[in-house]
């Protein structure tokens, strides 16, 4: 298995990249996280730092019963992340309409079983072995910490859950992604001199296998697209790509 994780400050964030990654493993699972903040709140590169690194802490704490279904895993998880980033909302005095502001997408794999759960809270971008789905809330996506108040217990969480995420299952891992809407924001192309088609820049970086083996791929492959074909990404960027058995 190969697993690449990238992330770049877009064009339009002179100051930091708002975006996130978490990549953790315990026991025979593993989970993947990317994290949006929003530009438009306070200190947005720090939200999405601190509820990715609350995931991370509550996962490595969890216990994980291989007895359940790996859905109910994955919204344990959430639950207590959750509920963990509300204490430390009013220790710390956070507005969760200005301080926490991030989108979430959280990858949940059981690598015994090849098989997995995704979920999505906000915009992103998922690709599961060749399809890919777009997840667009009109560049006002329902952050998680706009309902933190009205999470009180697992059933106020699960009326949350059911109405304002997606999930997508992965039956069989060949190649997965989770993105950040960066990937769709990169703007500027050029002609090149032979006349190229335009590039598909989602399936350049999520799909096509050119230098999947080399652990540099993203950023590589990023760079081809500035210096070729005259792209660059506007939001920021942060995407992990999984990579089963790639081809030689």
């Amino acid at each position: 298995m190969i697993i690449h994780q990238y992330i770049k400050r877009g064009s339009n964030h002179p100051d930091y990249c708002e975006d996130f990654l978490i990549v953790s493993k315990k026991n025979d699972y593993m989970l993947f996280g990317v994290f949006d903040g929003c530009s438009s709140g306070s200190d947005s590169h720090f939200a999405s730092a601190l509820i990715g690194k609350i995931i991370k802490a509550e996962f490595l704490k969890m216990e994980i019963k291989r007895k359940d279904k790996i859905e109910k895993n994955l919204k344990t998880l959430l639950f207590n992340s959750l509920m963990s980033l509300k204490k430390l909302k009013e220790t710390l005095l956070l507005d969760e309409y200005e301080e926490l502001l991030s989108t979430i997408i959280l990858f949940l794999y059981d690598t015994t079983k090849n098989n997995g759960i995704i979920v999505v809270s906000g915009d992103g971008l998922v690709s599961i072995n060749g399809t890919e789905t777009i997840i667009d809330q009109n560049n006002a996506p329902r952050y998680p910490a706009y309902y933190l108040d009205e999470m009180y217990d697992r059933i106020s969480f699960n009326t949350w859950y059911g109405s304002y995420n997606k999930t997508f299952e992965v039956s069989e891992l060949v190649d997965v992604s989770i993105s950040t809407d960066g990937v769709l924001s990169f703007t500027g192309q050029k002609q090149t001199e032979n006349e190229e088609k335009v590039i598909n820049v989602v399936d350049y970086l999520l799909k096509d296998d050119f230098l999947i083996t080399n652990k540099a791929m993203a950023g590589r492959k990023v760079n081809i697209l500035n210096k070729k074909y005259g792209l660059q990404n506007f939001d920021d960027l942060g995407l992990i790509r999984i990579v089963k058995k790639p081809k030689k």
